[in-house]
């Protein structure tokens, strides 16, 4: 995936059904910009 928009949509999504919650933080990495990180962090302190 090369667009921001779609790795946060999958990463939001595949939260859910993460095995190991703790370490989701890694996902992080896979983005290229810091307001993608931001939204996906917000997210997941929200669910």
């Amino acid at each position: 995936m090369s667009f921001d928009k779609n790795k946060l949509a999958l990463a939001k999504s595949m939260y859910r059904k993460c095995a190991d919650k703790n370490r989701y933080f890694m996902v992080y990495d896979a983005f290229d910009f810091e307001s993608s990180k931001r939204e996906l962090m917000e997210y997941i302190a929200n669910s």
